[in-house]
């Protein structure tokens, strides 16, 4: 009987067969068991493995694998913003080109909506001809490790915007003094009042800062205190300088107050309100407070050109700035009221106000003062 002939050993393989098993079995478990997510890809673009993190990019409903077609075609964007165009995927590169990718940082949309960002690597798969059989991919979650580096890069780009105001103020009081503003008794203290007013300013946006710096990396929450509102609003009044022919008003009880973080709650409707003097060419600017079903809210009501229901859905987008609207500053301010109201547990929106202007309001909890 020749060799081909021979009787299969049934046993024998069984054997193989449960031996074979048992090897996928103890893969299997070591992938599921890596911090990182898994993909195998064979030469024909068919998903063979995936583990980990990898399965919300790869798989599909019922948890099979699905084609690289379909792979290729999520969205997806880099760091800079620009769209990853199928065939540009590590995997898929490393598969038709033989390219090893590594440390390559990709933000996906998944399937339910929500967004992840993967840090992927990439190197084909060979075989015994050096031909490309396959690729693999490594998948590393870093959602967590991108949001807190963009939220130390939003602190520094806050950072700047916010001191520049009353370092400027400070600069130029001292250049007016210094061209002899100093001989001048009144316009000597005027000037010094001015350094003094920037200082004091500059030593709460310190701590406003820092405080919203903490918060957005959850090293810390923010401490809440009792913040009576009327004279709150009233310095920040003085602080914002609308168009001469634009009144500012306050309407707020002398003991109505909020349960926030001081520093934040400021720093939040000084921006509003400085924003509202930017737009507001004639006419007034309102703040006002008044409680609310337990919480209290303080709005603050312009007669500017108002905004459209599309700009009102972007308005507190860092950077965005509504079309047609000529102003200084890098679209920051309401994207920073807006950071700091939720880092002190409050809401902050946006309305329109008949027939033309904004209000903007920003809704905390209520504090009751206690006589003594």
């Amino acid at each position: 009987m020749t060799e081909a002939q021979a009787p299969v050993d049934a046993k024998a393989l069984a054997a193989e067969n449960a031996a074979l098993r048992e090897q996928v079995a103890r893969l299997e478990a070591a992938l599921r068991g890596l911090p990182f997510g898994v993909a195998v890809v064979a030469s024909s673009g068919r998903v063979l493995v995936t583990s980990g993190r990898a399965d919300e990019l790869v798989q599909r409903g019922g948890g099979q694998p699905m084609a690289l077609d379909d792979y290729e075609s999520l969205e997806a964007f880099r760091a800079d913003g620009s769209r990853v165009e199928r065939g540009e995927w590590p995997l898929v590169r490393s598969l038709v080109t033989g390219e090893v990718v590594v440390g390559e940082v990709i933000e996906t949309v998944l399937d339910d909506g929500t967004h992840a960002v993967f840090e992927i690597a990439s190197a084909p798969i060979r075989g015994d001809a050096d031909e490309i059989v396959g690729a693999v991919a490594t998948f590393e979650d870093a959602t967590d490790r991108e949001r807190r580096t963009r939220a130390e890069r939003e602190f520094i780009t806050n950072a700047a915007h916010e001191l520049r105001t009353p370092l400027t103020v400070i600069a130029s009081a001292v250049e007016v003094l210094q061209a002899g503003a100093k001989d001048d008794p009144e316009a000597r203290d005027r000037f010094l009042n001015h350094i003094d007013q920037a200082t004091d300013r500059l030593g709460r946006l310190g701590r406003a800062l820092l405080t919203l710096a903490r918060t957005q990396n959850s090293q810390e929450a923010a401490k809440l205190d009792v913040v009576v509102l009327r004279p709150l609003l009233e310095s920040i009044a003085e602080e914002i300088i609308p168009p001469g022919e634009v009144v500012v008003d306050v309407s707020c009880g002398s003991d109505v107050a909020a349960l926030a973080n001081r520093d934040l709650l400021e720093q939040a409707l000084s921006n509003v309100a400085r924003n509202a003097a930017m737009h507001t060419m004639s006419g007034s600017i309102s703040l006002a407070a008044h409680p609310r079903d337990g919480t209290v809210a303080i709005e603050v009501t312009d007669t500017g050109p108002g905004v459209s229901p599309e700009d009102r859905e972007r308005i507190t987008e860092r950077f965005y700035r509504a079309p047609g609207i000529e102003v200084e500053g890098f679209g920051l301010g309401l994207s920073i009221a807006a950071e700091s109201v939720r880092a002190t547990g409050g809401r902050l929106e946006l309305e329109a106000v008949e027939p033309h202007g904004t209000r903007v309001r920003v809704t905390v909890p209520l504090a009751r003062l206690v006589s003594a």
